[in-house]
């Protein structure tokens, strides 16, 4: 069976930046998640696009319960090598501006395995958004999965609606 990074490779669970700090989502997170999420609905549906993505997430009426169920799920594969979700946080991490996700393709794209590996997406609050960091954050994540992840960068699926210039 194919895994989807291989068995000797070292998941970066951390990037940090100067402003930022990009690193494993866990549980723990959940508020600064939750409040993120709910906050931001819209936009990360314009972002992410909901034509694009595997799923109505998130919908208004999303709870906190469904939150943490979620959180759990991810914490576990990511345990397990099967998918990678991280947070993006200020340098301080007390406040959430949004996640990452890298699926392997054939999760929710079994018909696109031929020509890619992995599905990525990801969105930014309202706020963030509204200051400009999604392009700015777009690139930092591009970057780090090009300069630290064992892809082949032309094989990464980029499902966000949204894809700034240069990308």
């Amino acid at each position: 069976m194919k895994t989807f990074v291989p068995e000797k490779f070292i998941i970066p669970e951390r990037l940090k930046t100067d402003k930022y700090i990009i690193r494993k989502l866990t549980v723990k997170d959940c508020k600064l998640d939750y409040e993120a999420m709910v906050s931001s609905v819209d936009i990360i549906k314009k972002v992410r696009g909901e034509t694009s993505c595997h799923s109505t997430w998130p919908s208004k009426d999303f709870t906190f319960e469904e939150n943490k169920k979620d959180l759990e799920g991810m914490e576990k594969d990511f345990s397990k090598r099967k998918a990678f979700n991280f947070t993006i946080m200020n340098k301080e991490e007390t406040k959430c501006l949004g996640s990452i996700y890298l699926f392997p393709i054939d999760l929710y794209f079994p018909k696109e395995k031929e020509k890619y590996n992995v599905d990525f997406s990801m969105w930014v609050t309202q706020e963030a958004y509204n200051q400009g960091l999604y392009s700015k954050l777009f690139s930092i994540v591009i970057n780090w999965l090009k300069r630290d992840w064992p892809w082949d960068f032309a094989r990464i699926k980029i499902r966000n609606a949204e894809v700034p210039t240069g990308f």
